[in-house]
This record gives C-alpha cells, sequence and structure tokens, in this order.
C-alpha cells in the first residue's frame, strides 16, 4: 500500500517537473517573427530557420541539436501552403489527409480531432502518433483554410521529446497569422 503510494506520489511529482520544465522552455528565451508575404508566426530565436523552396513547404523551423542522437531526428514545425480548388470543409480535408497516413505510418493511434480558432481563423486540429521508418513520432497537425488556400502547420516530435518541445510549437502555431 506504501509502496504504491509512493509510485504514485513519484508520477505525480515526475509529471510536475516535466511541466515546469516544458513551461521555462515555451516562454524563455528570445523570439522572432518569421514572415512572409502570406503569412506570419513567431518562433524560438534558438531554432533553425529554412525558408521556402521546398514544394509546397514554405517553411521549416527546428529546433536546436542537443547531441549526436539529433542526427536521427530533430523536432520540427514546418507549414504547407496549398491552394484549393473547390471548398473543402476542413473537417473531410483533414480526414483525407489522415486516410493517406494510414498507409505510411505503423501503429498509427489518434488522440485528437476536433475544430478550434487559431487567432480568428477556423482550424482543424489532429494529433497522432505511429511509427515512420522504425522512429516512433507524434504529430500535431492544425489545419487552417484561407478563402481559396490551405495552411497545414506540423509539428512532429520523437519520443519524450515531443512533450519537451510541445509548448514552444503550441506557442508558434498560436502566433500564426495569414497575410
Amino acid at each position: 500500500m506504501l509502496f504504491s503510494f509512493l509510485i504514485k506520489l513519484m508520477k505525480i511529482l515526475f509529471t510536475f517537473f516535466l511541466l515546469i520544465f516544458s513551461l521555462q522552455t515555451a516562454f524563455s528565451g528570445d523570439w522572432k517573427t518569421y514572415g512572409s508575404h502570406l503569412f506570419s508566426i513567431d518562433y524560438q530565436s534558438d531554432w533553425e530557420v529554412m525558408g521556402s523552396n521546398y514544394g509546397a513547404v514554405v517553411a521549416m523551423f527546428t529546433r536546436p541539436q542537443a547531441n549526436s542522437a539529433d542526427r536521427l531526428f530533430i523536432e520540427n514545425v514546418n507549414i504547407v501552403y496549398q491552394l484549393i480548388e473547390d471548398s473543402i470543409d476542413l473537417k473531410k480535408s483533414a480526414h483525407k489527409s489522415l486516410q493517406e497516413m494510414h498507409s505510411l505510418i505503423d501503429n498509427l493511434q489518434i488522440f485528437k480531432n476536433e475544430y478550434s480558432k487559431i487567432g480568428n481563423l477556423d482550424a482543424y486540429i489532429m494529433q497522432y502518433s505511429g511509427k515512420l521508418m522504425d522512429m516512433n513520432l507524434h504529430w500535431k497537425q492544425v489545419f487552417i483554410q484561407n478563402g481559396s488556400s490551405w495552411f497545414i502547420i506540423t509539428y512532429t516530435g520523437m519520443g519524450e521529446n515531443f512533450r519537451t518541445y510541445e509548448s514552444v510549437a503550441n506557442r508558434m502555431i498560436n502566433s500564426f497569422r495569414t497575410r
């Protein structure tokens, strides 16, 4: 009985310290604004910025490398821009994307699937995890329709690092504005 109480207490303390670390990560450091003729987004100044020229990916932000293991994967936020021909519902577009993911990602698990707002823009948010190229990854995707175009903002993290950088990614996503 005492042992199970101690285990629960340790889990609570671990969660508390992880939350404090995540909040410190998100709200410490300098922030900059990346802008194009299509959008603007805030990012932590120590993150690397890669501009457009990646096909539909109009911007990518990667966290700083911490150690040699980062050569395999680095948490990132990317923004895809796409013109649309017909007015497609946010939810239908997100689910179509998710159906495509089923063929690419092993053990796909969906955690969040809901409408939301990013600033004054309607958005649809999906959060899911699975195995891709032998890596256990976690994704948060935000679909935003702006007239006849889409923005898809994706935060991708590996294992526990997803939670570590999630507050930074959320702050970036919530700062997103169209022009």
